[in-house]
């Protein structure tokens, strides 16, 4: 189950650093739509599998998500997946919440306010339990087009 994950966030991030740099609208919807397809099959195979599927669909879906996808205009505190950059980042952002669920067992963090996320984000980077979202740390460490 860990193999699996780890090759599933690899596919995920892969396909972020190899997101064009001035998508159009149907590549913003073909990218999400991937990510929500691979979500809606795994959730098929186990109860973790499912927590895990529901917990990321409602982290792009809800207003008080710092994962929230908005593929209109972006406002303030969401991505539209407008460049490159900001689809590697999401998907950074994406995996950290999504750890950060397997790190709190008393509250889903889909569950949490963005209040709630955001403090809980940045204690976790405090004790480096959370990946950098930096456009430099992560070009370097899942490469991409140059």
């Amino acid at each position: 189950e860990k193999v699996f994950s780890k090759r599933l966030w690899a596919l995920l991030h892969s396909m972020a650093a190899y997101y064009p740099s001035q998508p159009e609208r149907e590549d913003k919807e073909r990218a999400l739509g991937m990510c929500k397809g691979i979500m809606k099959f795994q959730m098929a195979d186990s109860e973790q599998h499912q927590a895990f599927g529901a917990t990321f669909m409602k982290l792009t879906a809800s207003d008080n998500s710092m994962a929230r996808v908005n593929l209109g205009e972006a406002k303030s505190g969401e991505y539209g997946l407008n460049s490159r950059e900001e689809a590697v980042e999401w998907m950074c952002v994406l995996h950290n919440l999504m750890k950060i669920d397997s790190l709190t067992k008393d509250k889903s963090v889909a569950e949490m306010s963005r209040a709630e996320q955001e403090q809980t984000y940045a204690s976790l980077m405090e004790e480096g339990k959370l990946f950098p979202c930096k456009q430099e740390e992560l070009r370097s460490r899942w490469g991409g087009p140059r």
